[in-house]
């Protein structure tokens, strides 16, 4: 946890992402709650880590954030962020129903076992009309499996039709489902080769840094994920390093 909090506010990666995340969110939520209303519904950002997704959305204009974690240091690092509804929960034993406008699972799903019943669990913290929203991303494709997915603990990697399937068989709709971190794909599948889960044990002290690379580099692929971001509209969505579905309450 003191890891991903020194490098959340400079790695390419952590910057990318929420930026992908709050586009796509906000456009969602416009769409349902027009006039800027979408900014006051009552969101749960749940296995938040730090929470550096839910500082970004309070910086842009939204105001009732919960973050619910399971870890308390995360909720420690949270406070410095200046964010104060914070939960310490786990997902298998939710102490919510029919409480939210709107959920995010943020890279979390693939740490839990029982997937399906974490979903189950947020779609019953969902308040019950059609406007309530779950948000999932995901590490995408099983291919790209690699020993630093061991080391943090991801039980599996999914492709949109298994993680779509699964949503929908916990009783939500699909409001779109799209691959990111398109151009990084080539990237991600060389260390899939070169790294493999077998050299799990030989990369623990490097892999779990999380440090920023070198910051030309850095600041090149910065660069790069936020043209893909704004081109994502119009690019093939049948791959990527990770994997961002929005789905509606029935």
């Amino acid at each position: 946890m003191d890891m991903l909090y020194l490098a959340e506010n400079k790695h390419f990666w952590h910057i990318a992402r929420r930026e992908f995340i709050f586009q796509s969110l906000s456009s969602t939520l416009d769409s349902l709650y027009p006039n800027g209303n979408g900014k006051h519904v009552k969101i749960l950002d749940v296995g938040a880590g730090t929470g550096s997704v839910t500082r970004h959305f309070l910086s842009q204009g939204f105001h009732n954030i919960a973050l619910g974690e399971i870890h308390p240091q995360g909720l420690e690092y949270a406070k410095t962020y200046g964010i104060n509804n914070l939960y310490c929960m786990d997902l298998l034993d939710a102490p919510f129903k029919d409480e939210f406008d709107c959920i995010f699972a943020f890279d979390v799903l693939e740490h839990i076992d029982d997937d399906k019943n974490a979903l189950l669990n947020m779609k019953n913290m969902l308040k019950n009309n059609e406007k309530s929203l779950l948000a999932l991303s995901v590490p995408a494709h099983q291919w790209l499996w690699n020993a630093h997915d061991c080391l943090v603990h991801h039980k599996r990697r999914y492709n949109k039709i298994q993680l779509t399937n699964l949503v929908r068989e916990c009783g939500l709709s699909i409001e779109s489902a799209q691959y990111f971190f398109i151009a990084l794909t080539p990237l991600l599948l060389a260390r899939a080769v070169l790294n493999p889960a077998s050299k799990t044990k030989s990369k623990v002290s490097k892999e779990l840094r999380d440090v920023p690379p070198p910051k030309i580099l850095n600041s090149a692929l910065l660069s790069i994920c936020r043209l893909e971001n704004k081109l994502i509209p119009y690019l093939p969505n049948c791959f990527g390093g990770s994997l961002l579905v929005i789905a509606r309450n029935k």
